[in-house]
């Protein structure tokens, strides 16, 4: 009877012990896009949406920052105020910045007059990143003229943005010469801040691909982390994506270098009023769920693929009424509506409640 008893005690114990927590996102871990209305000097609620990106659990933004359009004369005076605006808000947040460093103006240009021109050289691009590493890295201008802000220094470049398509690179192969501005561009930011890190340009489409071709051209320990953009209809694909470009980088001895998802998206535009279509459009439903499907299951293998970092695009968004629009209009989890009216799309809940739990 004694020992039917302390069996019987045993299988409580057993079904009364806490089942293993489920792993959670670190701290910073999950970020999001800060672009759109967040840009617009004339946009009074910016101060409200850092807030809410707080509360939410938003740990880092990533911004582009336009070279065309913060230094369009040669010679000409830096235009800080698109990256400014940023740090302002996310400083006394405690938020950090990923920049991305894209675009060339006219003057610099291959191919002036061809938006998706790369650069003519790298001198140009290179003395570009210095002048932002000078004044938003530690020590730096921007710090040293706003002292009421505490300082957090940027400490992680991006260079470039999806420089494997023709729409963002139009010069392919791109290879060699993506990475000669790779490495000028490393040397230089290094020379300045030897503690920064330098990120790959975001790759999309067959990404693992563009990689492959960017080892092949000598890019091999010229970055510190990977950055892909893994755009796809279904969340079992995100995941393939990021194995094929694991798999890559293993290939080429890189297996211990991590990789960040510095865009992650589905735009809730199906329906809507869209110039062209991108294959991974949904609604705001299937915007949520698509969320709430993947973003365990990247934690689930963030040690396993060395996964960094993830940012959502974007968090708010705004689509004209009276104009087709690009799908990426529909894609934030908050949108600016007609008449300034801000509202949430069902997929913040899914981020803050993931972001935070």
């Amino acid at each position: 009877m004694l020992r039917v008893l302390i069996g019987a005690l045993l299988c409580l114990l057993v079904a009364a012990a806490p089942a293993p927590a489920a792993e959670r996102a670190p701290k910073g871990w999950l970020g999001a896009m800060a672009d759109g209305p967040l840009l617009d000097q004339g946009f009074t609620g910016r101060s409200a949406e850092y807030d809410l990106m707080v509360r939410s659990g938003v740990g880092g933004v990533r911004i582009s920052v336009p070279w065309a359009i913060m230094q369009p004369e040669r010679d000409g005076r830096i235009d800080y105020s698109v990256v400014d605006i940023v740090l302002e808000q996310t400083a006394p947040r405690g938020i950090d910045v990923l920049p991305a460093v894209t675009s060339v103006p006219a003057w610099a240009a291959r191919h002036p007059g061809d938006p998706n021109s790369p650069p003519d050289g790298t001198a140009g691009y290179v003395g570009f990143v210095e002048a932002l590493v000078r004044r938003y890295g530690p020590g730096g201008s921007f710090w040293a003229e706003r002292s009421h802000l505490p300082a957090q220094p940027i400490r992680q470049w991006q260079i470039w943005n999806e420089p494997n398509m023709g729409f963002a690179w139009s010069d392919q192969p791109f290879a060699a010469d993506y990475v000669a501005l790779l490495r000028a561009s490393r040397e230089r930011i290094k020379q300045v801040d030897p503690g920064a890190q330098v990120l790959l340009a975001g790759l999309v489409g067959r990404s693992w691909q563009g990689l492959s071709k960017i080892y092949a051209a000598g890019g091999r320990g010229l970055f510190d982390a990977v950055a892909i953009h893994p755009f796809t209809l279904k969340p079992d694909n995100t995941l393939k994506i990021l194995r094929r470009v694991r798999k890559v980088m293993v290939a080429n001895g890189d297996g211990s270098t991590p990789m960040q998802l510095t865009e992650l998206s589905w735009p809730a535009a199906k329906g809507k009023r869209v110039k062209f279509t991108m294959g991974f459009e949904t609604t705001e439903g299937g915007q949520a769920s698509r969320l709430a499907d993947v973003l365990p299951r990247l934690l689930e293998v963030r040690r396993r693929y060395r996964i960094g970092g993830v940012y959502w695009l974007t968090w708010i968004s705004q689509a004209s009424p009276s104009i087709d629009n690009d799908p990426f209009a529909f894609a934030g989890l908050r949108y600016l509506g007609n008449g300034g009216a801000v509202g949430s799309r069902p997929a913040l809940e899914v981020y803050d409640r993931f972001a935070r739990r």
